[in-house]
């Protein structure tokens, strides 16, 4: 896949902080695993990544292969990864470090 002209590459968030109505479950968190990113070339972009799990409930299982971002100059760090579990190979810029 090609990407040109975006802030991130890959976008993935537990922390959105938006429920569909006021009867929600607070303690209903939702199970996130086993995503594959690969085969992934980007330019132009502001961020690689900005991967946020839930506190207590991280994101496992993530995977990501093969991957190139071009990165614009950003004040922001090129990866943002917070509670998250997974493997990277061939990935440039080096990720989650």
């Amino acid at each position: 896949m090609n990407l040109h002209t975006m802030k991130w590459v890959f976008w993935m968030t537990g922390t959105y902080g938006q429920h569909p109505d006021d009867k929600f479950d607070p303690k209903a968190i939702p199970v996130v695993q086993n995503i594959s990113y690969s085969n992934v070339v980007a330019e132009n972009v502001t961020m690689a990544a900005k991967l946020e799990g839930i506190p207590g409930a991280p994101f496992t299982g993530i995977c990501i292969y093969n991957v190139t971002a071009e990165v614009v100059k950003s004040k922001k760090p090129i990866w943002n990864c917070t509670d998250v579990e997974g493997v990277s190979s061939h990935v440039t810029p080096t990720p989650c470090a």
